[in-house]
């Protein structure tokens, strides 16, 4: 939110995301992943080990807000437990979406 649409630009280009918008029940390569993270901390000028927490934050408020809410509520009383639970909701969703799309799938928005 603090570079804009156009800092957000400049960090998906600069990481070699084919891609800005990047789909939910997608996978995307660890390496784009950090890619964006390095770029991201760049595009602020703060070091990556603050970063981090910063976008930890932003997270847990963003996802609180969408369909993800209530699946993140009922995994913890706490929200330690939840971030622990995290790794068990994400084998339960790959059971119900085996086969997730991977960032790059021709069929995929039309990307290459």
């Amino acid at each position: 939110e603090r570079a804009g649409d156009d800092g957000w630009e400049r960090v998906c280009d600069r990481a070699g995301a084919p891609v800005s918008t990047f789909p939910t029940l997608t996978t995307y390569p660890d390496a784009l992943s950090a890619g964006l993270v390095v770029e991201a901390a760049t595009e602020l000028d703060v070091p990556v080990e603050v970063l981090l927490p910063e976008f930890g934050r932003f997270w847990v408020d963003y996802a609180l807000g969408t369909a993800y809410g209530p699946l993140l509520r009922s995994s913890g009383s706490t929200l330690a437990e939840t971030l622990a639970a995290l790794d068990e909701m994400h084998s339960r969703i790959a059971l119900t979406f085996p086969e997730p799309a991977e960032i790059g799938d021709p069929g995929l928005h039309g990307t290459p």
